[in-house]
């Protein structure tokens, strides 16, 4: 919204000019930070909002992004922005002192009568807030879950605060609302609109009786139903997905009733077991067993009464007048017996945790490690050191994860935590090409290029995009050297060419090319909701990751592959695969392709292949995405952004290797300046260039020469250009320091000969980048590549 809509709004809501302004002032520092750089277990978000016809970044894709799409589908919220700051908010300690802090707020929430301050929460995360910080959280006496210190400021500045709690469960409820978000509603309802209605008028029904009532009818148009709010159903409890189960209504008090119902079965079914029975111990089990069997036994004249069993005996028959079994009454006590109090001493309990610190901290390598230091410890302190077991029962019960995270990152955290209880997880998108993940690895065989050279037998790296309804792998991209961001743009090209559209929602890990300012932008640009989960977090993106590896395991028996590479020194190295390389780039090309269109037919667990889903889910619910064109706009926005010198008017843009023109970009040299460069990320001949005037190409001096090459030449030629001009930077830097040294030797001593006589300096310097392997000679027999180099080198001179 705009600072005159803004401030019409703050006027309705009756703030004050004071108070306005330090509104405008929050809004125009939000986001006051960019989530995500500690997030251990939150996958972060980008989210595209509709209403704000902006990107926002929120911390959770299960909490916070749950609650933006509530938002999003609430007429009467008006705008809202994310990551908040709130500042000068007054705190009581436990002991009376005032503390003033700041906190930054989740959401403002801008209504048509009112401004709110909203913070999200998990379920689970409350209920530990409420025991950790009884003074900043409290729970009302109807439930309401209240922040006084946060109320009390927003009440001063004439805004509300509200506690946003995540509903429970809430994976079906995000899966609805991701699809529904994802669906564009018509201006006005159809005739099958209007055809459905009269249906529902009638009586409530499942979407697939609907659709079998009324001709044309396709489960899109019972989306845009929802989504326009001219229907509604159970979308907490039911996938819509499930077009058999899903009931829509015409009256929000039968849906609310229907919820009610779908929530308590799924309140009984995700409840764990409470029951004494369940809950007791195996021996207080077998003991309330053998108990009641011998009861029994009494009660039958063949034992005799004791004591004890008669009181039994009385306990027993109050139980089954209060309705609970018999074996209930019977059990023991057992697990509760045993030690009180701990054996140890004051000073032995804390050597004790002093060992647990330490060995949480990584400062110990191994459990016997752990257990000497605590011994030196302890004939410092003059105690008694404990046993083995108990220090080592000590430590298996400290917090692993704790340690991964001290002692070996991130990654080694990912390895060691817990799984999420499945009750609090995510489900997976309902819609084909609603959700993608994407993610690349190396493929475990090196190739040969044709070309005698030990620098090109490298290792291309996988980039895949698997659609998360299906599992179904939609488009690939090879490339060479590491990951970055010219090849995911080239898989996004190619997901484009496939599909005819781009996905609401792309799911990425955090690589460096996955955060680059590119990607973001792309996203913002085409209305892209961009997922990023925790590094090393492999459970978030299985999908990709389980599809990688399938396709590696089947590159192992070719040649050249990496796994005697990855056996170290008990394999010879005539069996390595820079030895044994033998496929050229479009053979192993080929290999990969034949390996995903084999795979794409095999038969998951539950029976069905990824093609067969994919169909399946096309006749039941459509297909999701927005429609893109590979147009100039589209292929100009899929190029990477590049760094150039300043635009020569005669001779076009130079770059560190070689210079791009066109007539019509000399032309809008003259008469306007660079905005942006891009280079383009298939074709390493091609540069895109927005001019103040407009937008145009830009050409290398290859650009004839490949131009009638196949795209898969075309991606090894960029290749290989790309390694044969990486050192050329760091050439020119080792020329110009050798001829600068040799400048400053004939200027100390005043001597022309100087350098002659003197010659350790510069020769060693000269002979330290003679000696170097990137800087030799490449001789190579392709066609055209000795014309590229002579351009490289006439570019060094020119840039020395």
């Amino acid at each position: 919204m705009h600072e005159l809509e803004l401030r019409a709004c703050f006027e309705r809501a009756a703030l004050t000019g004071p108070q306005i302004e330090h509104l405008l002032a929050m809004i125009a520092e939000a986001p006051s930070r960019r989530p995500g750089g500690a997030a251990l277990n939150n996958v972060i978000a980008q989210f595209w909002s509709d209403k704000n016809k902006a990107s926002i970044w929120i911390e959770s894709h299960t909490v916070e992004r749950l609650f933006a799409y509530e938002l999003e589908l609430d007429p009467s919220v008006l705008a809202y922005y994310s990551q908040i700051p709130c500042r000068g908010i007054e705190r009581r300690s436990a002991n009376g002192r005032r503390h003033l802090g700041n906190a930054t707020a989740d959401f403002l929430v801008i209504r048509a009568d009112s401004v709110t301050v909203v913070e999200c929460k998990a379920a689970l995360r409350i209920e530990s807030l409420l025991q950790q910080k009884p003074l900043e959280w409290v729970r009302s006496d109807d439930g309401v879950i209240e922040r006084p210190a946060l109320t009390s400021w927003a009440s001063a500045w004439g805004l509300n605060y509200a506690v946003w709690v995540q509903p429970s469960p809430f994976a079906c409820l995000l899966a609805n609302l991701e699809l529904l978000y994802s669906i564009k509603p018509p201006d006005e309802p159809g005739k099958a609109h209007r055809q459905a209605l009269r249906q529902l008028e009638r009586s409530s029904l499942t979407i697939w009786e609907l659709t079998r009532r009324v001709s044309g009818l396709t489960p899109l148009a019972v989306h845009q139903l929802l989504r326009m709010g001219l229907v509604c159903g159970t979308i907490k409890s039911q996938p819509i997905a499930l077009t058999e189960a899903f009931r829509l209504f015409l009256d929000p008090q039968q849906r609310s009733a229907a919820e009610a119902t779908a929530a308590q079965l799924a309140d009984h079914r995700f409840r764990q077991h409470c029951d004494p029975v369940s809950t007791s111990s195996y021996r207080d089990l077998c003991a309330g067993r053998q108990r009641l069997e011998t009861l029994k036994a009494m009660r039958l004249g063949n034992s005799v009464f004791t004591r004890r069993y008669r009181e039994l005996d009385r306990v027993v028959r109050q139980a089954e007048v209060d309705g609970v079994s018999e074996l209930e009454a019977c059990l023991t006590n057992y697990r509760r017996s045993g030690n009180r109090r701990a054996r140890l001493t004051r000073t032995q309990t804390l050597a004790v945790d002093l060992a647990v610190r330490n060995w949480d901290a990584g400062k110990a390598h191994s459990r016997g490690h752990a257990y000497a230091e605590h011994v030196a410890h302890c004939q410092d302190v003059s105690c008694e050191p404990v046993s083995r077991t108990t220090l080592y029962r000590r430590l298996s019960a400290a917090n692993a994860s704790r340690r991964a995270l001290l002692t070996g990152g991130l990654r080694e955290y990912q390895k060691n935590r817990e799984a999420t209880d499945p009750r609090y997880r995510s489900m997976a998108s309902q819609i084909l090409g609603l959700r993608i993940h994407i993610d690349s690895t190396q493929i475990d065989a090196r190739v040969f290029p044709g070309v005698e050279d030990k620098l090109l037998l490298d290792r291309p790296i996988i980039y895949v995009a698997v659609d998360s309804a299906t599992s179904f792998p939609v488009c690939y991209e090879l490339a060479f050297g590491p990951a970055r961001s010219d090849a995911l743009a080239a898989l996004l090209r190619t997901y484009v060419r496939t599909t005819g559209s781009l996905p609401s929602i792309i799911q990425v890990d955090r690589g460096s090319e996955n955060r680059s300012s590119w990607l973001s932008a792309f996203c913002t640009e085409y209305h892209i909701t961009l997922l990023i989960h925790p590094t090393g977090a492999s459970v978030f993106n299985s999908a990709a990751e389980n599809w990688l590896g399938r396709i590696n395991s089947r590159l192992h028996s070719l040649p050249g592959s990496t796994i005697p590479d990855k056996k170290g020194r008990s394999v010879d190295g005539r069996f390595k695969s820079r030895q044994t390389a033998r496929l050229q780039f479009s053979a192993l090309h080929e290999v990969v392709n034949d390996a995903i269109e084999l795979l794409r037919d095999v038969p998951g667990a539950d029976g069905e292949s990824p093609i067969e889903r994919k169909a399946r889910l096309v006749d039941e619910t459509g297909i999701a995405g927005h429609a893109v064109e590979i147009d100039d706009n589209f292929l100009f926005h899929s190029s990477i952004p590049t760094r150039a010198s300043a635009l020569d008017p005669k001779r076009g843009i130079k770059t560190e290797r070689t210079r791009y023109a066109s007539s019509e970009l000399l032309q809008a040299a003259r008469r306007g300046d660079v905005i942006e460069v891009r280079r383009d990320c298939e074709d390493p001949t091609v540069m895109h260039v927005q001019m103040s005037s407009g937008r145009c190409k830009a050409w290398s001096g290859m650009a004839n020469k490949v131009a009638g090459l196949p795209d898969i030449e075309l991606k090894f030629l960029a290749y290989y250009l790309h390694q044969r001009g990486s050192k050329v930077v760091e050439r020119r830097l080792d020329a110009h320091v050798s001829h600068h040294r040799k400048v400053q030797e004939v200027l100390t001593t005043n001597d022309p000969d100087a350098s002659e006589q003197k010659p350790s300096a510069s020769k060693a310097a000269r002979r330290s980048t003679k000696d170097r392997p990137a800087s030799r000679s490449i001789s190579v027999s392709l066609e055209g590549l000795d014309d590229y180099g002579q351009e490289l080198r006439e570019g060094g001179r020119d840039a020395i």
